[in-house]
């Protein structure tokens, strides 16, 4: 079975304009639209539509979290959240405009620009609060919401939880940890877990979270470009130094690594150090909202499938490129004709851009 945790799921609000937005005028949407939010809420969805079963996980509260739950279940997904009392589940609000600067791009889960983290653009992530990107018709902005208050007992009653998954079992941690909890909440779920019979654990969170989970080996990461250029402190400028990277990474204890590069797809190395540059399909960027949990998603499906490392960050890309290339998370469908135009064992070549 797979679980994914999300510390800090939102109800997101997405507005979307006629016409450019104006700092200090009101403003009539002319379309909206209400999502469950959080990584580990994207990549359950996702699963969902690839038609592989998964429990979503985390904390909720008040009348949003109601609101969560139901939209969260009516996507398919069972749901194991737990209600705290203080507070509400964030919501968090994004505004689309109608100025029409965007550009065109493919993308498999990070933003087309290497240099900027697309990941902490996705709603579920904190950093920044406040976000501006593009999408396909403008600029988008977004306003991520506060929390609730989770206190030392909820903590305890999801880590008794995680403990008691099994090593067939697959567990994503996926997003930041929000100031409410402790940072190091995702080691203390891997100590948690009974010797010889741990679950295969995949991280998709920010590179502070790093230095916490690598020395438990993790069965997968994924960070971007900018965050693992970031963890390291290197300037990863073609496709040589990320393997390089990658290797430290692995002395670290990371077991296998997807690294998206957006629009340029991903480069992905096993843990027997076999590693691949997995070029995108194409298409237009419509939204990039979910793109990388959706990589994480294709990723899992793939693998729970197939049982082979290469198969599945095959499918990552795909899944990655049909979300960012669709309006909310993509379907079955999508992702399958993406799969069937990418060409396996692609030239290596350095170049990044």
């Amino acid at each position: 079975m797979i679980y994914t945790v999300t510390t800090s799921p939102s109800l997101d609000l997405v507005m979307q304009l006629g016409s450019p937005l104006v700092p200090g005028k009101t403003h009539r949407a002319v379309k909206e639209e209400l999502r469950p939010g959080g990584k580990g809420i994207n990549i359950s969805i996702m699963l969902h539509n690839l038609g592989v079963m998964s429990t979503a996980c985390g904390f909720v509260a008040g009348f949003s979290g109601d609101e969560l739950m139901r939209l969260t279940a009516a996507a398919g997904v069972k749901t194991g959240f737990l209600r705290v009392r203080r507070g509400r589940t964030r919501i968090n609000v994004r505004i689309k405009d109608g100025s029409n600067t965007a550009n065109s791009a493919n993308s498999a889960g990070s933003d087309s620009n290497a240099s900027v983290s697309s990941d902490a653009l996705e709603f579920g992530e904190e950093s920044p609060v406040n976000t501006v990107t593009q999408w396909e018709h403008g600029i988008q902005t977004g306003v991520n919401g506060l929390g609730p208050v989770v206190s030392a007992d909820d903590i305890q009653y999801l880590i008794r939880k995680i403990a008691s998954l099994t090593k067939d079992d697959f567990l994503v941690l996926a997003g930041m940890v929000p100031p409410s909890l402790p940072q190091d909440i995702y080691s203390t779920f891997f100590a948690s877990f009974k010797l010889g019979a741990a679950p295969k654990v995949i991280v998709d969170a920010p590179a502070d979270q790093f230095k916490y989970v690598l020395k438990y080996h993790p069965f997968l990461i994924k960070p971007n470009l900018q965050e693992l250029s970031d963890y390291l402190q290197l300037e990863l400028k073609d496709a040589n130094a990320v393997l390089e990277a990658c290797h430290r990474l692995q002395c670290e204890g990371a077991r296998n690594i997807l690294v998206s590069l957006g629009k340029h797809g991903a480069i992905f190395m096993d843990e027997t150090c076999n590693h691949y540059r997995i070029a995108a399909p194409g298409g237009a960027l419509v939204d990039k909202t979910g793109a990388g949990d959706s990589m994480i998603a294709g990723f899992l499906a793939d693998y729970a499938k197939n049982h082979s490392l290469e198969s599945a960050a095959y499918m990552a890309v795909a899944a990655g490129s049909a979300t960012a290339t669709s309006e909310g998370i993509a379907s079955k469908e999508t992702v399958q004709a993406l799969r069937a135009q990418m060409v396996d064992h692609a030239e290596w070549g350095e170049s990044l851009i």
